[in-house]
């Protein structure tokens, strides 16, 4: 079972040729294996009143810094799961919660004593996971949880969710209901990738990790993907000074990681590489058992629900990516191609897996950067325009360039009227998305991502940069 699971996301043809199809069967095999290995889990249930007390008892030990009482206790907060309620009123720019660096779980193991620190020597030397700190803090998490009451932790792995909104934890009906969308792609690369991971350290575990804090029996699929579904939806870039240089390494950061989303402009979290510490202040004012909560940072709908699992509506920072083409059959498509080539060098982004562009549109409805800019120039350019571009793209076309290439009146137009066009063909696809998404497990979270994106291009329609 995992040995063809293991064979499936290796294929290329898993990317490339009946792609739902293929993700169907790998999930139809990772259920099989979280049942088979159901008795193994680290969590199956979700966390109880009395592990909500815990936690907090845990907290109010390690964060207090002073005799003041913590004015936030984490509490089950509706459909948001749990958060942090305040106390008392809590004023704008007050600081509400200061965590240690102690009482974080960091990627360069910088919590763990020197006892356990030397179990992870092989994975600190591992190419996989010392480069990519997301697995290497989805294993710390685990570690945790494996050592149950054993762990300095344990309060806090207690009230870690269970199961989580992003494409790892996906069904057959999600991704049948996103497929066709931009969400797809991404969320089978996520899954794909994740699964990868497993198979790779599950390898490393058995053949050159046998100090591994992990059992290798509870080194299952199920219990791996709820670690990294840790990782990916709380996880923080931490500063940590190293003499004179500062770098960055991630963390979960108990408690701190209980605060819900709230729009905003404000970032109120501030790190102090020299004190170790990480505070946080009030970005409003806030009453007396009100859900108290922080601005996450300036991200797209769909990097929201990809990476924490939610969506949020009109979101000002939101994105929505067009697609457009080129015609083979153009004479001048090989003067267009030589100019493209040096823009999707820049950023490869650019280029979708089915050959076409990704233009990228703002909340306001306009083009987000001079580059994607130029990729539309050079769509629509005539002979001439395309020639002089050419001459001038040693200097326009380079990293971070914020020139545009000179163009006609005419060929503005032309501008335009591609967007427009997209835009719509873009709309009419969501009215497809929505009816196929109705029968998915996770349908008003798709239907909500929808209905910011038809916002979006709904503006980008109205805006002069598309109108005809």
């Amino acid at each position: 079972m995992s040995r063809e699971l293991a064979a499936l996301v290796a294929s290329p043809q898993c990317w490339s040729t009946n792609v739902l199809q293929q993700v169907k069967q790998a999930l139809q095999l990772l259920t099989a294996a979280r049942q088979r290995d159901a008795q193994q889990d680290v969590r199956r249930e979700p966390p109880t009143a009395a592990d909500l007390v815990a936690f907090q008892q845990w907290l109010e030990k390690h964060t207090q810094l002073d005799d003041t009482t913590l004015p936030v206790a984490v509490e089950a907060v509706g459909g948001a799961g749990r958060g942090l309620v305040a106390r008392r009123d809590i004023v704008r720019g007050e600081r509400f919660i200061t965590i240690p660096y102690d009482a974080v779980i960091a990627s360069d193991l910088s919590h763990l004593s020197p006892t356990k620190l030397g179990r992870w020597d092989v994975a600190t030397q591992d190419p996989l996971l010392s480069n990519f700190p997301s697995c290497m803090l989805a294993l710390l998490v685990l570690a945790e949880a494996c050592e149950g009451s054993q762990s300095a932790f344990s309060p806090y792995v207690a009230v870690l969710p269970e199961r989580f909104d992003i494409p790892v934890f996906y069904d057959e009906s999600d991704f049948a209901g996103i497929e066709g969308s931009s969400l797809f792609e991404p969320s089978v690369k996520l899954l794909y990738n994740s699964l990868k991971q497993f198979f790779y350290i599950q390898q490393l575990i058995k053949t050159s990790w046998s100090r591994c804090p992990i059992p290798l029996q509870r080194f299952t699929l199920s219990n791996y993907l709820w670690a990294l579904g840790v990782a990916m939806t709380r996880q923080n870039e931490i500063p940590v000074r190293h003499g004179n240089r500062v770098t960055s390494v991630l963390g979960l950061i108990p408690g701190w990681d209980m605060c819900n989303h709230e729009p905003s402009d404000a970032i109120t979290t501030f790190s102090d590489p020299d004190k170790r510490l990480i505070a946080c202040h009030a970005m409003r004012d806030f009453k007396q058992n009100e859900e108290v909560t922080m601005f996450y940072g300036p991200r797209s709908s769909e990097h929201l629900l990809l990476y924490s699992g939610f969506v949020v509506p009109h979101n000002a920072f939101d994105r929505v990516t067009i697609q457009l083409g080129m015609d083979e059959a153009d004479p001048l498509a090989k003067i267009r191609h030589m100019l493209l080539q040096k823009e999707v060098s820049l950023m490869p982004v650019l280029l979708a897996a089915d050959g076409t562009l990704r233009v990228e549109i703002d909340a306001s409805g306009q083009v987000t950067m001079p580059q994607i800019t130029r990729v539309i120039q050079i769509l629509v350019m005539e002979k001439a325009s395309l020639s002089a571009a050419l001459r001038a793209s040693a200097s326009i076309a380079v990293p971070g360039g914020t020139d545009t290439y000179s163009i006609t009146d005419d060929e503005t137009m032309n501008v335009k009227r591609r967007l427009a066009a997209a835009c719509q063909r873009r709309m009419k696809s969501l009215g497809l998305q929505r009816a196929a998404c109705t029968v998915a497990t996770r349908r008003a979270l798709f239907q909500l991502l929808f209905d910011n994106q038809e916002i979006l291009l709904s503006n980008a329609l109205k805006s002069q940069c598309v109108q005809t």
